[in-house]
């Protein structure tokens, strides 16, 4: 019988040595997660929206948002991205609804909203003006006839979703 071929540093292969794994595919990219946050100015039933620079949705009217950040509990990131885009603190921060959004694009994002009540007289501030052309108080009816609105957002609207209840609404 031949003796063992040695490997090439020098050593025998051992006993039922496999052949290297092959290489894992590569990984497919996972949804991230947003959210946009449903804030309501006490006692008036405005919403507050605002208008997107410089990024996915350029230009489309959209809710205060953003990332939920590793570790970070839902209504710390809702109140988080307010405070940072609008100035605004939001109390009675709650979720109301999540939507799975696939754009053209191929982004993928769960959406988390959520709804926090600001203060009467409240004033939302550009705080991020590469971000955001400007902030606006609107009624329910005026925010379902922006044109055009950020894709989650629209989302949520054409499926019925009421502030409030109903609609689709969590807890209601």
């Amino acid at each position: 019988m031949p003796p063992p071929q040695q490997s090439a540093s020098g050593s025998a292969p051992t006993a039922g040595a496999a052949a290297a794994a092959p290489a894992p595919p590569p990984e497919k990219p996972r949804p991230r997660v947003g959210m946009g946050v449903l804030i309501e100015e006490a006692g008036t039933g405005r919403i507050c929206m605002g208008q997107r620079l410089n990024s996915l949705g350029h230009g489309e009217w959209a809710l205060p948002g953003g990332h939920l950040e590793h570790g970070e509990a839902f209504e710390e990131c809702a109140r988080r991205e307010v405070e940072e885009e609008t100035g605004l603190v939001i109390g009675g921060v709650r979720l109301v609804a999540v939507e799975n959004v696939v754009f053209d694009s191929g982004h993928h994002y769960v959406v988390l909203f959520m709804h926090g009540t600001a203060p009467a007289g409240s004033a939302p501030e550009v705080l991020e003006p590469t971000k955001c052309a400007q902030w606006a108080w609107v009624t329910w009816d005026e925010l379902r006839a922006l044109t055009p609105v950020f894709r989650p957002l629209r989302q949520l609207l054409d499926r019925g979703f009421r502030l409030g209840g109903g609609g689709g609404a969590l807890g209601s």
